[in-house]
């Protein structure tokens, strides 16, 4: 039996980093490393554990901050009688680039045409995914 980090079948090489541990605690992102440990394209980038670290971290607050937006609206009052953008509507568009970006360099997206329909399919399945992994969701209001 292979020791966790290697690849039975290629001794010596490196197929599933360890989940790191500062992702210990977050429920979403420890859930997305460990799908995603020794997908190929993960496997095979440049310095795949930290651009995989920083996926999963993003993941994480874009699912949270979504989830957040969904239950709470996208605006808040201003505390003057007006209105503004939720601040978690801000860290959801904002994370959503990082993880466009992670998915191209980690080689788990294409970066050819078509790609925006797939990228949407891809974050709605995993919101669905994770829904109940980091508390309610839109569904549960």
């Amino acid at each position: 039996m292979a020791e966790r980090g290697t690849d039975a079948s290629k001794p010596g090489v490196n197929a599933s980093p360890p989940r790191p541990g500062v992702l210990e605690g977050d429920p979403v992102a420890c859930a997305e490393w460990d799908r995603l440990v020794g997908h190929p394209g993960a496997a095979e980038s440049p310095g795949p554990a930290e651009g995989l670290l920083t996926y999963c971290e993003s993941l994480s607050m874009w699912v949270e901050a979504t989830k957040r937006v969904a239950l709470e609206g996208p605006e808040i009052s201003d505390g003057r009688g007006g209105r503004k953008p939720h601040p978690c509507a801000l860290v959801a568009a904002a994370e959503r680039k990082q993880i466009r970006r992670h998915l191209k360099t980690l080689g788990l997206i294409p970066t050819t045409c078509g790609t925006v329909t797939r990228f949407e399919k891809y974050l709605s399945e995993r919101l669905e995914e994770y829904k109940d992994v980091c508390g309610p969701g839109p569904d549960s209001a």
